[in-house]
């Protein structure tokens, strides 16, 4: 509702009413917007606080799985049969067989390794989720207990789980997983190294362990109805997505979502075509593996609808308490109002009589008690003012009417004396007028007299910065005919230069004909080679060419001979033009000069006459200056009489205009006087209509 809706109610109860409505509905509707806002986050908080408890127990039992297996690759590492590994176990560095394959027959070889081979076939058959057990040897044996067969030139030390294992040392760790394409799943392994009982290290232990148990634990966990958990590796390669397995062993970045920031441990929204899931991350301190958490937004804030409907249901009940107390509160407070109203109502029709049933506003100690204390008072002010007023107005009324009668005597005699000093006033005026005439035709002669000065004064600068003007002159003649001498000098050398340049081209043609000379005789001597090595047939034929070659070199050289010429004869006819544009230039400078030296003699006559007619105006200023200070004298007793008698018709002016002033305030007394009458009639009527 505006604000200009809201005051169209004329009552004041209604508007109270409706402003503390409109509080309540405001709070109330805040408060439950924010308690529904915190209760959505506590809840996702929650959720996602639970789930990952879940995973975290999940977690415990996949490293109490790896625990259990670094046991065993302690206990086969430290098997002193192992432990007693030497170079006897069979190597297949150098071996090939038919199809790259080599088939592996350890427990029909014998020795150690036969034992080796009896000891992991023993593990395997009690460790159902084992699926290999194998060794390497540092020198490139190599035994494993899965019947099958090797590649060609198999190298065990070259494989990335016995460098690893050789790198951990006698700390049992895991590689990355790996897809066992034979038995579409995947497996990890498990390596350490191996040392003789002489604390050298002789190899690696190995095993390869399926993971498809471990995947499945963590897809029994339950994320919801729809929930599901993504594992990946360190690296991102997924492990497990019970929702798209097409997408194991892919990098988790093809999941399209923001993975730096689940492993900042933020919680991330991801959208889906089953709808919005609420995504999270939990890191593995010990295995380094990623358990991604995809939960279903809906079911996430499933129960905060109900939540919402008592929101609403005890907002709702509020805002109806909080209605009804509004409009009690209302009532109570314009109650007194209302009687305040109906008081300053009766205040308006002029009764001012005394009534028992607002004695009641005395009781009220707030602003409402202030204001009837206000009200009452006011009344109390009015009923002494009328009384004051109705035994006053009789004696004004006495007053009043004595008081025109003197009026109109006072008025008589003003008129005579107003008369009188009209007369006396008329005279002081011609007077004074005449003596002003006379004072403001020196005046202007005065002016005249110091335009002539000023005008004389100015005249006399401007012949000086004539002056002045007239030697900077003669300064810049005397230095133009110095650069007119310079230039004369230029141009003779310019001259001297193109004479010099006309007889170097005339050298440069002179060259160019004898290269043109050469070039006809090479051309001449080309061809008599050529006709020689004609009549030699096939042993002249590379001379042929070699004529040939020089031939068109001449050719060619003859005809740039012939555009330089060219070229040569339109330098000769420039410089011809040249030469005879400075000798022009030379004799226009010449006649620049013998007038540059004239106007040199004239200015120097000007500046002869400039200095005369400084002197005649020095004179000139004397002789003003002196009428100037002997009009002073004059205008100054001229002033003196216009003075006196300006003063005298002023005095006389002001005692006239005193008289009028005294005549229309003797007037205005007198019609005072009358209005007062009619006012203190007036005011009887006025005072009789109140109520006491």
């Amino acid at each position: 509702m505006s604000r200009k809706s809201l005051f169209k109610f004329k009552s004041i109860k209604l508007k109270l009413s409706i402003v503390l409505f409109l509080i309540t509905l405001v709070s109330v509707t805040s408060i439950g917007i924010v308690i529904s806002s915190n209760i959505r986050s506590q809840i996702k908080k929650d959720v996602i606080k639970g789930k990952l408890e879940e995973v975290k127990g999940g977690n415990k039992s996949i490293n109490l799985f790896f625990d259990s297996l670094y046991n065993d690759i302690n206990m086969l590492s430290e098997n002193p049969i192992i432990k007693s590994v030497d170079n006897n176990i069979t190597k297949y560095l150098d071996k090939k067989g038919t199809d790259g394959k080599i088939p592996m027959n350890p427990g029909l070889v014998g020795g150690v390794e036969t034992q080796i081979y009896n000891i992991y076939r023993n593990y395997m058959d009690n460790h159902p989720y084992v699926t290999d057990v194998f060794l390497g040897t540092n020198d490139g044996g190599y035994v494993q207990a899965a019947k099958g067969d090797t590649y060609d030139n198999y190298d065990p030390r070259k494989r990335p789980w016995y460098k690893q294992g050789i790198e951990s040392g006698e700390i049992p760790t895991k590689t990355k997983a790996y897809l066992w394409e034979g038995a579409n799943c995947i497996n990890v392994s498990v390596v350490r190294n191996i040392k003789s009982p002489s604390g050298k290290t002789v190899g690696v232990q190995a095993m390869d362990v399926r993971l498809d148990s471990l995947t499945k634990l963590v897809d029994s966990i339950k994320i919801g109805e729809t929930g599901y958990i993504v594992l990946t590796e360190a690296d991102g390669t997924i492990l497990s997505n019970p929702k798209n397995p097409s997408m194991n062993f892919k990098n988790s970045k093809d999941l399209n979502i923001n993975i730096e920031k689940l492993k900042k441990g933020e919680a991330i929204t991801v959208e889906s075509k089953e709808g919005k899931y609420i995504a999270v991350n939990y890191t593995s301190k010990e295995t380094g593996w990623n358990y991604i958490l995809f939960l279903k937004e809906s079911e996430i804030y499933s129960g905060i609808n109900s939540i919402n409907r008592i929101i609403v249901l005890i907002s709702a009940i509020m805002i109806l308490l909080s209605l009804v107390v509004a409009f009690i509160s209302a009532t109570k407070i314009t109650s007194p109002i209302l009687l305040i109203s109906d008081l300053l109502n009766k205040t308006a029709s002029l009764d001012l009589s005394i009534d028992k049933k607002y004695n009641k506003l005395n009781e009220y100690e707030d602003e409402l008690g202030l204001i009837s204390k206000a009200v009452f008072n006011l009344r109390n002010e009015f009923r002494s003012i009328i009384n004051e007023l109705k035994n006053g107005s009789e004696t004004i009324l006495d007053y009043s009417n004595g008081l025109v009668n003197e009026a109109d005597n006072a008025s008589d005699a003003i008129n005579i004396i107003s008369h009188n000093v009209e007369e006396l006033a008329q005279g002081s005026t011609e007077q004074a007028k005449r003596a002003e005439d006379g004072n403001d035709k020196l005046i202007g002669f005065s002016d005249n007299i110091d335009v002539a000065i000023i005008e004389t004064r100015t005249i006399k600068n401007y012949s000086v910065k004539t002056q002045e003007v007239n030697c900077k002159c003669i300064e810049s003649l005397n230095f133009l005919s110095d650069k007119f001498n310079e230039s004369s000098i230029s141009f003779k050398e310019i001259k001297d230069n193109i004479s010099e340049l006309s007889q170097r081209s005339i050298s440069i043609e002179s060259i160019v004909n004898t290269i043109e000379s050469i070039a006809q005789q090479t051309n001449l001597l080309a061809l008599n080679a050529a006709i020689e090595a004609a009549r030699a047939g096939e042993a002249g034929k590379g001379f042929a060419v070699v004529a040939d070659e020089v031939r068109k070199l001449s050719e060619e050289t003859e005809q740039s001979t012939r555009e330089i010429c060219k070229f040569v004869d339109e330098i000769q006819s420039e410089i011809g033009r040249a030469k005879n544009s400075v000798s022009k230039g030379e004799e226009i400078q010449n006649e620049v000069e013998d007038a540059v030296k004239n106007a040199e003699v004239d200015f120097k006559t000007i500046h002869g006459v400039l200095i005369e007619m400084m002197m005649k105006l020095d004179a000139l200023i004397l002789e003003i200056n002196s009428v100037g200070e002997e009009k002073e004298g004059v205008i100054f007793h001229i002033n003196e009489i216009s003075t006196i008698a300006q003063e005298s018709a002023a005095s006389i002016e002001e005692v006239s205009a005193n008289v009028i002033i005294q005549s229309n305030v003797i007037n205005s007394l007198s019609k005072t006087a009358e209005s007062l009458k009619g006012v203190v009639d007036n005011m009887e009527l006025i005072v009789s209509r109140f109520k006491l």
